[in-house]
């Protein structure tokens, strides 16, 4: 079974993946990088440094969250 990871409960605070897609201007019905499946995925791999850099206001919930 696989483990979560800890930026697992950043996209549930954010509402979950799909909400947090959104949030990030993700299209409703993308199936690339910007989807809420990959959001998802992002539970088990960790949030993309990419991602994380665009997206500031993710590192600081990353960083509250960890505190």
């Amino acid at each position: 079974m696989k483990t979560l990871h800890k930026h697992a409960a950043v996209i549930n605070h954010f509402g979950g993946p799909t909400k947090m897609a959104k949030r990030l201007g993700f299209p409703a019905k993308h199936t690339g990088s910007g989807s809420s499946q990959s959001v998802c995925n992002w539970k088990w791999r960790g949030i993309p440094k990419f991602i994380l850099l665009k997206y500031k206001r993710i590192l600081i919930c990353l960083k509250d969250s960890l505190a």
